[in-house]
């Protein structure tokens, strides 16, 4: 499994006690379901209108050297003009990021329908709420301002979602540079 919803799905059936796509009084499973599946789609399209501006090319400045030039190698391949993800933020980054703050108000109004907690679900935590905080936390990654101006958008219910994983430990070590070594290929 790589896809990340199948592999929640595999830890909600391992862990229903941790249930990742509950059911509460006020939802279903199936509508729990339906809303991961729109959350998801809506980040992908923040992709689209300026996050993958904004944020990917910070990414090979967080790598090691052999991460680092795999990362650009295949993004660049990947890119239409064949262009290196160093190099495609516009001239103007504004430009980046107002796009990039307009397509995360669709998700901002899911999250703020519930006002009895800060999760999508109000004070029940699902999969939908670690879309957005994985998408948080690669932000935070690349440069903690990022983090600080996400949070303060659209009235800051994502700052404040965060907030209340970072305070449950959830997120404990995100970001952390660890060092391993890696095996050579003429080692394995």
């Amino acid at each position: 499994m790589i896809e990340s919803v199948d592999i929640a799905f595999h830890l909600d059936q391992l862990h229903p006690d941790r249930a990742l796509f509950p059911a509460t009084s006020s939802s279903t499973k199936d509508q729990t379901i339906e809303l991961v599946q729109t959350v998801s789609k809506l980040y992908q399209k923040t992709f689209g209108a300026g996050a993958m501006k904004i944020a990917l090319p910070k990414v090979p400045g967080y790598l090691d050297d052999r991460g680092a030039e795999y990362f650009i190698r295949t993004r660049t391949a990947g890119h239409p003009k064949k262009k290196s993800p160093v190099d495609w933020p516009s001239a103007d980054p504004e430009e980046d990021w107002k796009a990039y703050e307009t397509s995360l108000k669709p998700i901002v109004d899911l999250l703020d329908r519930d006002t009895s907690g800060p999760f999508f679900m109000g004070e029940t935590f699902s999969f939908a709420d670690a879309i957005a905080v994985a998408h948080l936390v690669w932000f935070e990654r690349g440069d903690k301002a990022y983090l600080k101006r996400i949070s303060g958008l659209h009235g800051g219910a994502l700052g404040r979602l965060y907030e209340r994983v970072k305070k449950e430990g959830w997120i404990d070590g995100q970001g952390e540079d660890k060092e391993w070594s890696v095996p050579q290929k003429s080692q394995l």
